[in-house]
């Protein structure tokens, strides 16, 4: 599998240069099913990142949060593209420095993100990094935070993509919000 992946990578890379055109993605706009993860990070912060991994202490689906996101993407260069979303779930958020009461808050997340691409737009497979800005709503306490991360998209024959992000946000504050994971799998199509 990891030959596999290597040799499509290599291939994207090696085909980019030799092939490679300035296509520029277009408006498009998308919806997502997305997983908030607040236990892994907490586990690598009381332990290490090496730790979580090496005794597969990651969090399962059980302990996540599911939501919804509704997603604006436009290309910004060749690959740089802009993506914008805005997020909402029912989640026990564990606030710093407050104790956790148990009850389900409605959290609000709007964040803006770069999309810096390995292969242009011609590509039918198109991993990224992202990183950006964002804030949250959570009941009546707005914060902020830093979302980084890595994804791909997949075109679906010139009409849209399905993508799969996985963001790791960083609060801005330790008093307006906890370090977690913002998994996301969704589609997007063109606007004409």
């Amino acid at each position: 599998m990891k030959k596999l992946l290597f040799f499509f990578l290599t291939t994207s890379v090696i085909s980019s240069f030799a092939f490679g055109q300035d296509k520029v993605r277009g408006h498009e706009i998308g919806v997502s099913f997305n997983l908030y993860d607040f236990a892994t990070a907490a586990r690598i912060r009381s332990t290490s990142l090496s730790s979580v991994l090496r005794d597969e202490k990651w969090a399962r689906l059980g302990e996540m949060s599911p939501g919804i996101s509704l997603h604006c993407f436009k290309g910004l260069k060749k690959k740089v593209d802009f993506a914008g979303t805005i997020s909402g779930t029912l989640i026990n958020y564990p606030e710093p420095n407050k104790p956790n009461v148990g009850v389900n808050k409605f959290v609000f997340s709007l964040d803006a993100v770069a999309q810096f691409k390995l292969v242009g737009e011609e590509f039918w497979f198109q991993p990224f990094a992202s990183m950006g800005v964002g804030t949250h709503k959570i009941g009546t306490t707005w914060g902020g935070f830093v979302p980084v991360g890595l994804g791909i998209n997949i075109d679906l024959l010139n009409q849209g993509k399905l993508f799969i992000s996985s963001q790791y946000r960083i609060p801005i504050s330790n008093e307006s919000g906890s370090n977690h994971y913002f998994h996301s799998i969704g589609i997007s199509s063109k606007i004409k």
